[in-house]
């Protein structure tokens, strides 16, 4: 397989992994607001700390894709974090769960500025 289909491939799957898991925990407060002791409010908190936490880490993590050249290893990471995250968002837990917040919230910031330094990468090698 060549590196501009590897890429374009492990992107995609990077991105649709972390589009998914940022949608599964707004699905999931219906299931958790019927849980004992479970404001709602903080569950509206909890959702918006999530976006908040991957806007904050995206820059970082870009600027260390742009340093390095792992970008294979930080989107697998990033996907290995993705399911765990999301497996665990799906228990009926009790509510730990700013860790797993951040936990998720991590991945997500990766995967916009891993595919642009992955194609601006891929698009560099085909100049070649």
């Amino acid at each position: 397989m060549n590196t501009r289909t590897r890429v374009l491939i492990f992107t995609s799957l990077g991105h649709f992994t972390n589009d998914s898991t940022s949608m599964l925990f707004p699905v999931l407060i219906t299931y958790y607001v019927l849980l004992p002791n479970v404001s709602i409010l903080f569950l509206g908190s909890s959702a918006i700390i999530l976006n908040v936490i991957s806007g904050l880490i995206s820059t970082p993590i870009g600027s260390l894709a742009d340093r390095t050249d792992h970008d294979a290893l930080l989107i697998a990471a990033g996907i290995v974090i993705l399911g765990v995250s999301g497996f665990i968002l799906a228990l009926p837990f009790r509510f730990e769960s700013l860790t797993v917040h951040r936990c998720s919230a991590t991945p997500m910031a990766r995967t916009h500025p891993l595919r642009w330094e992955s194609t601006a990468r891929w698009e560099a090698l085909e100049e070649l």
